[in-house]
């Protein structure tokens, strides 16, 4: 629990993907993969996967890190 005056300092990316007609398995694989290795990460605190419904191709990602900087350092690393 945050200390009183101090606000939680936790951020969440929020990203929409339209997956291309018959590549949903592919995709959802994908997240699966990458589900697990983030999860792994320091200051990295949930992934959700949102589908509307079934038969829907967009696809929602809702990613938690501890801070706004861990958030800045993970998407400015080069691949690995």
């Amino acid at each position: 629990m945050p200390s009183e005056g101090r606000a939680d300092q936790s951020v969440t990316a929020v990203v929409r993907r339209r997956i291309k007609s018959g590549s949903e398995p592919r995709f959802e694989s994908l997240m699966q993969e990458f589900m697990s290795f983030a999860l792994r990460q320091p200051g990295h605190l949930g992934i959700n996967v949102i589908r509307l419904s079934p038969g829907s191709r967009e696809y929602t990602v809702l990613d938690r890190f501890a801070t706004g900087v861990v958030l800045w350092l993970d998407r400015s690393l080069p691949p690995s």
